[in-house]
């Protein structure tokens, strides 16, 4: 009784042994597959961070473009702006400088517009 007993026990030592390997086996997979799947999903989230980034990047260099561009456009406005002041008061003082030229020899007076020509009618209220 006693050697059937000690069989008992050494096969359900064995048999609990055969499982508690096995469940570190299924454990050290299922953490190995979680680790794969980790380290795949960091690396398509990082792919999508990089593409995001990218496109920031090129619209930020669009922008930077156009603005350049947009400048370049002011700094020409301005420089037309200065330009025409300058001939403006060039000409002012050319102008401030010389007496008018008289008028032509046959230049008539233009009429004295303070009183109504003779025909005019008043217009009823």
């Amino acid at each position: 009784r006693l050697v059937d007993e000690n069989d008992i026990v050494t096969k359900a030592r064995k048999n609990s042994q055969a499982v508690i390997t096995e469940a570190h086996q299924q454990s050290n997979a299922i953490l190995e597959n979680s680790r794969m799947q980790a380290r795949q999903l960091q690396e398509e989230a990082n792919q999508y961070a990089n593409q995001v980034f990218d496109k920031l990047i090129a619209h930020v260099i669009t922008t930077i473009n156009d603005v350049q561009t947009s400048l370049s456009g002011l700094e020409q406005a301005l420089q037309v702006l200065q330009q025409a002041r300058l001939a403006m008061n060039q000409a002012t003082y050319n102008y401030s400088q010389t007496p008018p030229p008289p008028p032509p020899s046959n230049y008539q007076q233009p009429p004295n517009y303070q009183s109504p020509p003779p025909n005019y009618q008043q217009p009823p209220d």
